[in-house]
């Protein structure tokens, strides 16, 4: 018994990392058409607008928040850690680069190095026509910084700054920070040149490569379908009515936001209920037949066996599980200003019931009483328009790094 609830915790630990993400995020920006639940006609058509609308955005500001908590997880370096993450980026893309990423939207990595094998142009596009510039702050607990360190032989600090550009095709960062404890770096703006490097391996013909190296190693057999693809907007697609059984929706009280009354709606997904599914113990089974947890020393067979006991023990394994996502849009407008999800786990009843049964294995044993994840994101949009009035400027002191010294390297390996 101590054998197969370590098996099934084990594919637990794997998935849940990359499903419930997935499960939380915005559903006005994931297909299927948008999920409205029970809401009626006119909420379901505000959803439906902002999330065309959204789309069509050429230009946009958004401060991101990513937050990641862990309690008594073996294994770490301190009781808790936190890894939070905050950026400000302001994002200017061209008529030809917003077409380039509705012809990228949706594909499988198979379905996309066969569109570049065709035709490159559109990578081109998006890389030439999309300018972005961000700030970025990283903030980690400091044993976890000190474990870092330890690992690299560097110095890292638990706190960092960078600064990035995409503009016209050459992608700059400010490495001043780093270098203060990477001595290898200098300090100051670096460019490389990412549009010729990509006109580059078109000239090689890197795609078609990549895309007959895929092919004869059969990963185009699996589908496009591994761990770390069941978070992405292809899961979604195909799972996409599955996963809307386990969720709800309502609407809030309208509050003013931007000088306008905005519509807040929160998504509730009971996670508990799909990860105890047979919908979700099929998934698994497909996973592990496609081979996604080579390397894990767990079989296809020892997966497919034990995955059955998600439906009998999911009620008590999953006590404590929460996602919500809510998002709130201008009501005159119909743009989307404010995200917010949540996925949290509070694991300690699960933990407390496992110890008292003896079925706890030394190496799961906790180091807290309180047990479990906790992971929010936050995206604050502003100076969003259809039509691209803001430029973006490059660095004017940035030290280019030359294409050839970049194609002798990959020579060199």
């Amino acid at each position: 018994m101590r054998t197969k609830i370590f098996v099934l915790m084990t594919v637990l630990a794997l998935l849940l990392g990359t499903v419930t993400p997935a499960l939380a995020q915005d559903t006005a920006g994931s297909e299927p058409p948008v999920f409205c639940g029970n809401l009626d006609k006119e909420d379901c058509g505000v959803l439906q607008k902002s999330h065309d609308l959204m789309k069509q955005l050429a230009q946009s500001t958004a401060l991101t928040s990513f937050d990641v908590t862990l309690n008594g997880i073996p294994g770490l370096p301190a009781e808790m850690i936190n890894v939070a993450i905050s950026s400000d980026t302001t994002s200017v893309a061209d008529p030809a680069a917003m077409a380039a990423v509705q012809k990228f939207d949706g594909l499988t990595q198979e379905e996309t190095l066969q569109m570049l094998a065709d035709d490159p142009q559109p990578l081109v596009d998006l890389v030439s026509g999309w300018d972005l510039d961000m700030s970025l702050d990283a903030t980690v607990t400091p044993e976890l910084a000190d474990l870092i360190s330890a690992q690299s032989g560097l110095q890292v600090p638990d706190q960092l700054a960078i600064q990035a550009k995409l503009v016209d095709g050459v992608l700059y960062w400010d490495l001043s920070e780093v270098a203060a404890f990477v001595p290898t770096i200098a300090a100051g703006w670096v460019g490389f040149p990412l549009l010729d490097m990509i006109n580059e391996l078109v000239k090689q013909g890197a795609f078609e490569q990549a895309l007959q190296s895929m092919q004869e190693s059969g990963a185009a057999d699996a589908g496009g379908l591994t761990v770390a693809g069941i978070g992405s907007a292809q899961f979604l697609q195909q799972y996409g009515e599955t996963l809307q059984k386990y969720m709800t929706i309502e609407s809030g009280e309208v509050v003013m936001l931007n000088g306008q009354p905005a519509q807040p709606y929160t998504t509730t997904m009971d996670v508990a209920g799909f990860l105890s599914g047979p919908e979700f113990q099929q998934i698994v089974v497909d996973l592990a037949k496609q081979g996604a947890f080579e390397g894990t020393g767990l079989t296809a067979a020892d997966i497919e066996q034990n995955v059955q006991m998600l439906g009998m023990m999911g009620p008590m394994l999953f006590t404590g599980m929460t996602a919500t996502a809510k998002q709130t849009i201008g009501l005159d407008d119909l743009l989307q200003y404010e995200y917010e999800s949540e996925v949290a786990w509070d694991m300690s009843g699960l933990v407390q019931m496992a110890a008292a049964s003896g079925q706890l294995p030394a190496e799961l044993k906790p180091t807290s009483d309180n047990v479990g994840f906790d992971i929010k994101t936050a995206i604050s949009n502003s100076d969003m328009s259809t039509e691209a009035t803001t430029t973006v400027e490059a660095p004017a002191d940035a030290q280019m790094i030359p294409l050839e010294s970049v194609l002798n390297a990959m020579m060199a390996q």
